[in-house]
């Protein structure tokens, strides 16, 4: 299984994820089930499935044939600007899975982070009433992100 997404969003982005289950068996897998429940920071705005439905972060597919694949798309939306993880995780079949290393996949996104710093500058420290004066702002953005 695999998931995919763009790993540098900006917050209030739009991200789509991907999940692709594949039957790498000989024999049709039947009721599976794939947990796939958003992390804090992703707030899910639609999905969709080539096979089976999803509702309440589950996955569920009736049957899946020897050596095809099926994919679940999830679109959300960055809602932190703090790492999130989404982990897709095959949690049943009614056949026993000899290959369980690999019924788990993660997509992390990162948003960029910006460490900006204002300063303001007056061109004169001493003034008299009615004296202009002119002020100079500088916006730094000391990274690490732009």
């Amino acid at each position: 299984m695999t998931v995919a997404a763009r790993s540098k969003p900006a917050q209030r982005d739009t991200k789509t994820f991907t999940i692709t289950l594949t039957n790498h068996r000989p024999d049709t897998a039947t009721n599976v089930r794939v947990a796939d429940q958003l992390p804090a920071g992703l707030t899910l705005l639609s999905f969709a499935t080539s096979l089976g439905s999803y509702a309440g972060g589950v996955w569920s597919i009736p049957a899946i044939t020897s050596y095809t694949s099926a994919t679940l798309t999830l679109t959300a939306r960055v809602t932190s600007s703090k790492p999130a993880a989404n982990t897709a995780t095959i949690t049943h079949s009614d056949q026993y899975d000899g290959s369980a290393s690999n019924n788990a996949a993660s997509a992390v996104v990162t948003p960029p982070v910006a460490n900006l710093v204002l300063t303001k500058k007056v061109n004169r420290s001493a003034v008299f009433f009615g004296t202009n004066v002119t002020y100079t702002f500088t916006i730094r953005n000391n990274g690490p992100n732009t």
